[in-house]
């Protein structure tokens, strides 16, 4: 049963590896056309199918709840535990707080 389950998490992550990289592009496209980050994340996830979709999902419910949205992708960046999800939510991190000044 562990490594039913060991296996599940390792393919979930393989397909949340192959996904980001889009995803974020989609996220740089929706910026720059002059959506705010937030609501682009969301846009997008609600469009987005697999497990990249559902962990987006669960970022926008956070924040829907009362979690900022820099704290609610820190908990997706710790759970997920992969390099490019964390980087990209340092980067996101610093670059909204610079916003915010």
């Amino acid at each position: 049963m562990i490594t039913f389950i060991k296996r599940a998490d390792l393919l979930k992550r393989r397909a949340i590896e192959r996904e980001f990289p889009l995803f974020v592009d989609y996220l740089r496209l929706y910026v720059t056309a002059g959506m705010g980050v937030e609501a682009a994340w969301r846009s997008i996830s609600e469009r987005l199918n697999g497990a990249l979709g559902e962990e987006c999902r669960k970022v926008a419910r956070q924040v829907d709840m009362g979690i900022e949205f820099t704290a609610a992708l820190g908990q997706m960046a710790n759970k997920l535990q992969i390099d490019d999800v964390r980087r990209f939510v340092v980067a996101e991190s610093l670059n909204l707080s610079i916003s915010s000044l």
